[in-house]
């Protein structure tokens, strides 16, 4: 087995944990004034909730539609906190745009 192929990960799960870099948790730490622990226990939990709520709705089209039309074009979807969960883009409190 070369070494490229002992590297890749399991799963989609997998391969986007990794993303999880150890910069990354420093550079959230720093900003957030936690420690490196913590913030990588509050992005796991936040990476296992999202794939719960993308499973969940998984055969709602028009939700599944707005996922991939963000994903082609971040811009698209001000409110993505209001996406996951049902209330839209009428309030402007969750809006990541802000």
């Amino acid at each position: 087995m070369s070494t490229s192929m002992a590297m890749q990960p399991n799963s989609f799960i997998d391969g986007v944990k990794a993303l999880i870099t150890p910069n990354l948790v420093s550079k959230a730490s720093s900003a957030l004034g936690e420690s490196e622990a913590t913030v990588s226990k509050g992005l796991g939990a936040a990476l296992s909730a999202i794939f719960g709520v993308l499973a969940s709705r998984a055969g709602d089209r028009s939700f599944m539609g707005r996922m991939f039309d963000m994903i082609k074009d971040p811009a698209a979807e001000s409110n993505v906190l209001g996406m996951f969960s049902g209330a839209g883009s009428e309030s402007s409190s969750t809006s990541l745009s802000t």
